[in-house]
This record gives structure tokens, C-alpha cells and sequence, in this order.
């Protein structure tokens, strides 16, 4: 209870990763040269969630991921601006940004997540497979999902969060002056998005909403639900190419079990959720499944069951 008041809800609009190397290379289309950052340490002292994202408590990798050349406007992952690619892969690129430069507006690059969108684009063209797409939009997702959370030390997986919603609850029902009731509201809405908690996560924001905010209160709260809009948007693109994927025939058994994992909590995360148990049925069953990812879609699909019981229970005769 005491962390969920003390928190503050006002927060940087950017934060810096941990220890990041920077290096510039010649872009491989165009002029000039493309800043490459790499990872040298980051911690996981913010935790995770039940989709596998995790958290650096100074902020997350993933800002810095996609290098961009500033003429070209190339997008890649750093590590594939390093690479030697062939004539036919670069005409394939020069390609991609030629159909796609007159249809952007000039704000293009404002948000991460407008690089990653392009660098998947251009991956397409080199071929890519559909479980490669479904991690690059995954990870936007969770660049989308950092504007809105960004970073709550210890949040250890749903079960942490559904402990601390818990607890948020108890604590609503008290008495508190209006600063302290903003601070919860806003503390809670960003557990439950973690949690992908859709339904209690808009009763936290609406609530909040309701309350006597400031411009900079105010200003928070539009960029929290203009990234829950464009996290969803991000898994949408994610769900379309996971489920393609799993229609191949022959998969590795790993592969499978990761992808209909992860594919069953987005759906979950987009209030899908009939479909989502069915995938999480498949993991509690598959004896190959890590025991991490088990134990995750039990407990997500016990909460499902007792949150909404009408969508699970049988027909009647």
C-alpha cells in the first residue's frame, strides 16, 4: 500500500537506457553515417509482464534498438546497419522507402514506434518470416506501453500485479485527500496495463480523469491513453503475424510453444479472451512448455474464468 501512495505520477517524457555505447557507421543507403547503440549493462529491477517484456529501472533498451540514417531514413535493428548486404537486397530497400517518402507526414519519427514500422517494412522486402515481424512489432508494442508505465521498480509478472490491484482496492475504499487519490488512481492504472488488465485499467484512468487535474496531470493522461492506443495498434500488427506463422506446418515444438504463448496474452491484452484460453490451454498442456510459461497462462486463465465467468461457462441443455 505504502508504494502504490508514494510513487509519484509524473515522470520524464524520455529517460536514458543504462550504460548505452554509441558508434557511427556509413549508412548502407545514402549519405553520411547512422548511430548505432548497443547494451553494455542494464538491470531488471522493474520487472516484467506476462507478455515477456522487461524493465530496466533507467530506462528500456528498445528506445535505441532501430538505427535510422538521417538521409535515407533507412530503419533497421543497429546490429543489421553493420552488415554487408547484397546489390539485390539494397535495391530492395531503395525500393521500400521510395514507394513509402510521399506518403508520410512531416511529424514522421516523433514516436520510436514510427522507425520500427518502417524498419518492418523494409524487412518484408529482405524476406523476413512472420514470427521475426510478430517479435519487431512486439517489441513497439512495448516501446508504446513505456509511455505509458514507464517504469515501476519490482512489478514481478500478473501475479504481482493482480496482488497490488488487490491491494489498490482496499485502499479506495479510505479516506484520502485528493493528491494521494490521484496518485493511486494513476499507480493503478499503470499496473493494470502491465498486467494487460484492459477493463480495470480504464475504470483507474476514467476515474482519475474525473478528478481535478493540473495541465501537467492533464498532459500525462493524454499520452497515457494515446500510447495505449498505439501499444494496441502494434499488437494488432503482432497478432496478424503470429497467427500467420502458426499456420505453418512442421514448426519446432519451441517455436510453437513461445509463439502461441505469446499470441494467446495479446489476445488476452485486446479483450479477446475466449480465444486467448483456448491458446492458454494448449500451454498448460504441452509438457514441452517451460514451466515459467505454464505456470503464467494457468494463472492468467484463472483470472480470466473468475473475472468473467458468463464468456466460460457451458450452454445449457
Amino acid at each position: 500500500m505504502k508504494k502504490l501512495l508514494c510513487l509519484l505520477f509524473l515522470w520524464p517524457s524520455t529517460a536514458t537506457a543504462t550504460k548505452l555505447g554509441v558508434k557511427e557507421h556509413p549508412c548502407p543507403l545514402g549519405e553520411g553515417t547512422v548511430k548505432v547503440y548497443s547494451k553494455i549493462a542494464a538491470n531488471t529491477h522493474g520487472g516484467f509482464d506476462s507478455d515477456l517484456a522487461t524493465y530496466a529501472s533507467n530506462g528500456q533498451f528498445r528506445e535505441y534498438a532501430i538505427s535510422t540514417c538521417p538521409q535515407s531514413l533507412l530503419s533497421l535493428f543497429g546490429r543489421d546497419m553493420l552488415a554487408t548486404w547484397s546489390t539485390e537486397e539494397l535495391a530492395a530497400m531503395s525500393q521500400v522507402l521510395d514507394n513509402w517518402r510521399p506518403t508520410q507526414s512531416k511529424e514522421w519519427g516523433d514516436q520510436t514506434t514510427d522507425r520500427y514500422l518502417l524498419a518492418a517494412e523494409i524487412y518484408k522486402a529482405l524476406g523476413r518470416d512472420a514470427f521475426f515481424l510478430a517479435n519487431l512489432y512486439v517489441e513497439a508494442s512495448w516501446v508504446a506501453r513505456d509511455q505509458v508505465v514507464g517504469v515501476f521498480l519490482g512489478l514481478e509478472g500478473p501475479g504481482a500485479a493482480i496482488h497490488m490491484l488487490n491491494e489498490g482496492e482496499t485502499a479506495l475504499q479510505k479516506d484520502m485527500d485528493s493528491q494521494q487519490r490521484k496518485i493511486l488512481l494513476h499507480n493503478l492504472s499503470r499496473i493494470a496495463h502491465r498486467a494487460g488488465l484492459v477493463e480495470e485499467r480504464n475504470r483507474y484512468l476514467d476515474a482519475f480523469a474525473q478528478l481535478d487535474l493540473n495541465d501537467k496531470e492533464q498532459s500525462v493522461l493524454s499520452e497515457m491513453r494515446q500510447g495505449i492506443e498505439l501499444e494496441s495498434q502494434m499488437q494488432a500488427l503482432a497478432i496478424e503475424q503470429l497467427t500467420t506463422g502458426l499456420r505453418i506446418e512442421g514448426l519446432d515444438m519451441t517455436q510453437k510453444v513461445q509463439s502461441t504463448y505469446l499470441l494467446a496474452d495479446l489476445l488476452r491484452r485486446n479483450m479477446e479472451y475466449r480465444k486467448s484460453f483456448g491458446l492458454f490451454a494448449f500451454i498448460i498442456a504441452e509438457e514441452a512448455a517451460p514451466e515459467s510459461l505454464r505456470k503464467m497462462a494457468l494463472l492468467l486463465s484463472n483470472d480470466m474464468t473468475q473475472r468473467w465467468p458468463h464468456l466460460f461457462e457451458s450452454p445449457g441443455p
